[in-house]
């Protein structure tokens, strides 16, 4: 007998992610709420029992079978995909389902197999320690932090992609204050936005982890720089800075130039790579700088070389970083040796 919903999280099938997809999780509460049997489905091939299939997908980078995508009974959508006008695509979910009590129980089945087969439960603390929603989008409110929170977990983690461009962030702050629970913005703050009293908010905030924002191009490097020191007037805390890289004015030598401003300003950077690296003549130290960044423990001792030389004097790593040393000497005795430690403590 065929199961009338499945759930398909791309990149929880094809990627092995350790996040759960909000859409997802709104889709099956949605759905649960209509008294419809919903699945997650955890292979490929269980989307032949199934009356309707949705997939969602976050990252462009995520590759889902063209099999899978051209069933007919198949919806899919997210920011993973471009846009398109095919009959099965979903540009948006449809508000009854964006604003319904995301089922938190989604996953339990998946999590359940994965710690029989010897993972650790706290692999998965994102998805049984936390709510997760939107209050703001597109700089607009979109909704109250009761609609998505389960009063029984840790958290709350939100996805607001610019939390400081809605005039009522300060609402959106007083709310989350009520819950009296710990809350974390997981997209990139716009830290060019933040001004005395956004950091004194968020600095007074009971805020889980990190602080993270967004250094997206080099031509905002005042902007960021000015944003950091702000933040530093009320917190010690070290920021994470998102850098991405791969695209346009996002080389490798701005890569290094965006680095080297964090360092100076006692944050972290944490590479993202954007599709297009993967086609680009830097990719090996697009790969390395990654590698390097987003490891903090390693990062705040190591410079990039020392990195590099870590791996070992045969591996990828190194023949990227003598090849890239010998096409761009300069670059290479500007960047190669900067220590966190030292530029971190030099302002």
């Amino acid at each position: 007998m065929k199961q009338s919903i499945g759930i398909l999280d791309a990149e929880l099938l094809f990627s092995k992610t350790r996040q759960p997809n909000l859409s997802c999780l709104k889709l099956s509460g949605y759905y649960k709420k209509q008294g419809a049997p919903v699945t997650l489905l955890e292979k490929a091939a269980d989307v032949l029992h199934c009356k309707t299939v949705y997939l969602a997908k976050v990252f462009p980078e995520t590759v889902v079978p063209k099999e899978i995508l051209s069933l007919p009974h198949l919806r899919y959508g997210g920011s993973g995909f471009p846009a398109s006008d095919a009959p099965r695509y979903l540009p948006a979910l449809p508000d009854a389902i964006e604003h319904t009590m995301p089922d938190y129980h989604l996953y339990d089945t998946y999590i359940g197999h994965q710690i029989a087969q010897g993972a650790r439960i706290n692999t998965f603390k994102d998805y049984y320690d936390a709510s997760i929603g939107r209050m703001t989008k597109d700089g607009a409110f979109h909704a109250h932090v009761k609609e998505f929170l389960d009063p029984s977990r840790k958290r709350i983690y939100l996805l607001d992609d610019n939390v400081f461009a809605y005039k009522g962030w300060q609402d959106v702050f007083s709310e989350l204050a009520e819950t009296k629970k710990a809350f974390q913005f997981r997209q990139g703050l716009d830290i060019r936005l933040l001004t005395d009293e956004k950091a004194a908010v968020l600095a007074k905030a009971r805020y889980y982890g990190s602080y993270t924002f967004s250094f997206d191009r080099l031509e905002d490097r005042q902007a960021v720089a000015d944003g950091l020191d702000l933040l530093r007037h009320y917190t010690n805390a070290c920021a994470r800075v998102f850098v991405p890289v791969g695209r346009p004015g996002q080389d490798v030598l701005a890569t290094f130039q965006r680095i080297q401003l964090l360092m100076e300003h006692r944050a972290l950077p944490f590479i993202l790579r954007a599709p297009e690296y993967a086609t680009s003549k830097e990719r090996g130290m697009f790969i390395n700088l990654g590698r390097w960044c987003n490891q903090p423990a390693i990062f705040k001792k190591k410079t990039f070389r020392e990195f590099c030389e870590l791996i070992g004097p045969d591996s990828a790593a190194m023949r990227y970083t003598q090849e890239y040393e010998r096409e761009h000497p300069e670059i290479a005795k500007r960047y190669y040796d900067i220590r966190f430690e030292t530029l971190s403590q030099s302002r």
